[in-house]
């Protein structure tokens, strides 16, 4: 598997949770009397949250990204130069799954992570990570920081 793009998830994982916490925060407020607490956004829009998503995702993949909204719902497009035969690799059982599942878990990590920033807008977040050789052909699938696919589990 290209240590590139394992290293890559590592590092949009702590990019996105810096952007997170200079852009979107919570804020508990307590009522006299009663346990129910209220949550307000730091007031960033989807917008402001889009840029700086684009800001990570193009540091960490150059051009090998695409960020899109349609309606409620932002999908996050991530590539890399030998993914597909990475996959290929643990399916035939050349390569060891411990590299996907690292990679899968640092996905998920940063799938959670853009939901929570987006989550304030009634937004979801769909991430994926595309084979690098079809690109119309999808590897994993997070929707709101849950997989619901992966290629290497089928």
């Amino acid at each position: 598997m290209n240590t590139y793009f394992k290293r890559g998830f590592l590092t949009i994982v702590v990019a996105f949770v810096m952007f997170g916490a200079l852009l979107a925060y919570d804020t508990k407020v307590y009522a006299a009397n009663t346990t129910k607490t209220a949550t307000e956004s730091s007031g960033a829009s989807v917008d402001q949250l889009m840029l700086a998503s684009e800001l990570v995702l193009n540091q960490n993949f150059g051009n090998d990204y695409t960020i899109s909204r349609e309606g409620d719902l932002i999908t996050m497009n991530v590539w890399a130069d030998g993914i597909a035969a990475g996959a290929a690799g643990v399916a035939a059982g050349v390569v060891e799954k411990k590299d996907w599942t690292d990679m899968t878990d640092n996905m998920a990590k940063f799938s959670a992570t853009a939901y929570k920033l987006f989550e304030a807008h009634d937004v979801n977040v769909n991430v994926n990570v595309l084979n690098d050789l079809n690109k119309k052909n999808t590897l994993v699938s997070y929707l709101n920081g849950v997989k619901i696919y992966d290629v290497v589990e089928e």
